[in-house]
């Protein structure tokens, strides 16, 4: 990892750079225009098809990671639009999927293919009572609510949980996803690119040493860039 120093910040010799999120001091009047101050550690990642950017808040236990396309990743998202666009134009599509640019609602399915497929995993386990949860029912917003302690599945605690799910997206293959019973192929590589942003961000979090501290995860968006906030137990 190399660290990127940030437009309004100073680089320092221990990775960490003087930022200013965006939240309020506090909510009385005389201190609305006050905003926090946060030191924080800012880490760039290249890979093959992804750029991620990293930023640790370490007084805060907390992190954000947002993982997006860099030029091939862009190049392939383009590439699979022109492929949409013209099997439209032949019509090789069914009708419920417009002629146009793609979008986060193309992919709204993509949390079940997923949850199904923690679901079995968990099941594996003999983890039955959490594999039920999961199973033909998972959206970000129901995944949110186990992996960030709003709910617990039967017989696991929530950290055991995250370190679960991290542990089953490394070992997911796009051989998977692409089982799935996806008719349309440029939703089926769709798929495939955000499997790659999920892994490529467990990939980050696993080098710094934080899928086995991590005690609350929010997946907060996915298309067309990945966007994960955490916070971690020493």
């Amino acid at each position: 990892m190399k660290q990127e120093p940030q437009e309004d910040g100073i680089s320092s010799s221990n990775k960490s750079t003087e930022g200013t999120n965006n939240e309020e001091a506090n909510n009385s009047p005389s201190n609305r225009s006050a905003k926090k101050t946060q030191k924080f550690e800012s880490y760039l990642v290249e890979s093959k098809l992804t750029s991620a950017s990293l930023k640790l808040y370490q007084s805060e236990s907390s992190g954000n990671l947002v993982v997006s396309p860099n030029k091939e990743g862009i190049s392939l998202i383009t590439s699979i639009e022109i492929n949409y666009i013209e099997s439209d134009v032949q019509g090789k599509r069914p009708s419920k999927f417009p002629c146009t640019k793609i979008t986060a609602s193309f992919v709204k399915n993509f949390p079940k293919k997923v949850g199904d497929l923690f679901a079995n995993f968990l099941n594996s386990l003999k983890l039955t009572g959490a594999s039920k949860v999961f199973k033909d029912k998972t959206s970000w917003k129901l995944l949110n609510k186990y992996l960030g302690g709003e709910k617990s599945p039967e017989g696991v605690s929530t950290k055991s949980l995250i370190k679960l799910f991290l542990e089953f997206l490394r070992e997911l293959t796009v051989e998977k996803i692409a089982e799935s019973k996806v008719q349309d192929e440029s939703l089926r590589q769709c798929y495939k690119l955000l499997l790659e942003f999920l892994k490529e961000g467990c990939s980050v979090l696993e080098k710094q040493n934080l899928t086995g501290k991590i005690c609350c995860f929010e997946v907060r968006k996915t298309w067309p860039s990945l966007e994960l906030n955490f916070k971690w137990d020493e």
